[in-house]
């Protein structure tokens, strides 16, 4: 279903697709999300064995790359380019929320609300 929306929202599959959360399954979520040929990225760490997404990593021919860490100006570069209305990343973001905003909008999250990216903005206003 995600590979689905995302792919309608974007146009078409990602073609290149992050994993930071490391919750089990979301490797093979991400694999979903992508392009034939295309990258995951995946810093997230599981705490339990990953191996139900080869064949669909291996069918797709797809990039896999790890990276253990990200420095401060590797995170002001993404916040940058989010901001940016001319950069396609900023497409993912369908809400920017406040900090005292953010308990309601993770309840509607929980409760089946669509959203292909929520961020939360320490400094915004409360709505």
């Amino acid at each position: 279903r995600l590979a689905r929306e995302l792919a309608d929202l974007m146009g078409g599959p990602a073609d290149v697709v992050f994993e930071a959360a490391g919750a089990p399954g979301l490797i093979g979520q991400a694999i979903s999300c992508v392009r034939p040929r295309g990258r995951n990225v995946s810093a997230g760490i599981s705490a339990e064995a990953e191996a139900n997404f080869h064949k669909a990593a291996i069918m797709k021919e797809v990039q896999i790359q790890y990276a253990t860490a990200y420095s401060v100006a590797d995170c002001e570069l993404v916040v940058r380019q989010l901001r940016d209305p001319d950069c396609p990343l900023a497409r993912l973001v369908s809400k920017t929320t406040s900090l005292d905003t953010f308990p309601e909008v993770f309840d509607e999250l929980c409760h089946g609300a669509v959203q292909a990216k929520v961020i939360v903005d320490p400094w915004k206003a409360a709505e």
